[in-house]
């Protein structure tokens, strides 16, 4: 099987909702193994694309062409909350899926225990948060292996330990299966540590975005800091911002701030003089 093996091709297509032009003349090659990311403000055809290319949506000119027969799994930006437990549309995705009951069961109680939700599985969907939802999202994708993953703002509302878990099992079956990845974001950090290959979509057309060197998500630091002075308001330093790759405000004043390790010494100082506290790394508190 060749490197460079080619399974979908897009030729001059154009896709119109009503007058509007959405994507205009687009063409694009997509090899077996690629980890593409689909960048853009809203309302310029991201997600758009990645139904095209899928097949879920029509369009107006052009051809999207699938080299033999391709098994798709998406992650949805939007999740419909059907009104049944997590663990019976598990069960139910599962059948379709072509699983039997007892490996439906395992795959779906492994992904819920790594995406921290294996305590859900008996709730009703609609009962769920915004980030559990998103969750069951990610599990049904991944019940079995696609040769095509469609990830549409696929952390939206995830809490960064679950963040950092989805995307590790993105690369790993981008790495291990070869699995082709095409993902729509707008998250910086999610796309330098899943895409190879950035592009652009900017009046209806494609433009490749230089991509600088892969972020390895698995040795980000935890930064977990507290704010001395409980006032009413708690600002992150703007260099904290530009010099780590997410943070997050919890509970209690207290600040975790997710940095390359190089990073990590400028971060702790920063924050120190702007009236944090140092509280924890890495999952583990120092007091």
């Amino acid at each position: 099987m060749a490197d460079s093996e080619n399974i979908i091709a897009i030729s001059d297509m154009t896709k119109r909702f009503g007058r509007k032009v959405i994507l205009s003349g687009i063409s694009l090659d997509i090899n077996r193994g690629d980890s593409i990311a689909f960048v853009g403000r809203n309302g310029y055809g991201k997600s758009t694309l990645l139904k095209i290319i899928a097949g879920l949506l029509p369009f107006e000119k052009g051809t999207v062409t699938h080299h033999g027969k391709l098994k798709f799994s998406y992650v949805p930006e939007r999740f419909p909350a059907l009104n049944i437990s997590v663990k019976e549309y598990f069960m139910r995705i599962g059948a379709v899926s072509g699983l039997d009951i007892k490996t439906a069961e395992k795959r779906s109680s492994e992904l819920a225990e790594a995406l921290f939700m294996k305590d859900m599985l008996d709730i009703p969907i609609p009962h769920l948060s915004k980030g559990t939802i998103q969750k069951v999202a990610v599990v049904q994708a991944f019940l079995t292996i696609p040769d095509v993953l469609l990830l549409d703002e696929p952390v939206s509302g995830q809490d960064m330990s679950s963040q950092k878990v989805f995307m590790e099992m993105v690369n790993r079956l981008n790495r291990e299966h070869r699995v082709t990845v095409l993902c729509a974001s707008h998250e910086e950090y999610m796309i330098k540590a899943i895409a190879d290959t950035v592009y652009e979509i900017e009046g209806g057309k494609l433009h490749r975005v230089p991509q600088s060197e892969k972020l390895e998500i698995s040795s980000l630091c935890r930064l977990l800091f507290v704010k001395k002075t409980h006032d009413d308001t708690l600002t992150i330093p703007q260099s904290v911002y530009d010099g780590s790759i997410k943070s997050e405000v919890l509970e209690n004043h207290e600040v975790a701030v997710y940095c390359t390790p190089l990073a990590s010494n400028e971060v702790i100082r920063e924050m120190l003089q702007n009236d944090f506290e140092l509280r924890g790394l890495n999952n583990e508190r120092i007091f």
